[in-house]
């Protein structure tokens, strides 16, 4: 599990928006674990929550915004 592949999940959840109505339409948690899994994603919740906030941290430093979702709130609605 790595941190590296919670940071890309949080990324194709920003920009491919079948991709994250299809996670967030999953009923539970186990469902959702699995679908991230069989996508090729492999994290623990915590390692999806410290690269939410180091993602975050890194655009408000930097400066941007993309006016879509944040990676805090990617983190925030999907639990797995």
């Amino acid at each position: 599990m790595s941190t590296e592949s919670a940071k890309q999940f949080v990324k194709r959840m920003q920009e491919d928006k079948s991709f994250a109505d299809a996670v967030e339409k999953l009923g539970g948690k186990e469902e959702r674990a699995a679908f991230v899994k069989q996508a090729g994603f492999d994290f623990t919740r915590e390692e999806l929550t410290d690269a939410s906030s180091e993602l975050n941290a890194v655009d408000v430093v930097g400066g941007k915004c993309c006016g879509r979702t944040c990676e805090g709130e990617i983190a925030g609605r999907i639990d797995i």
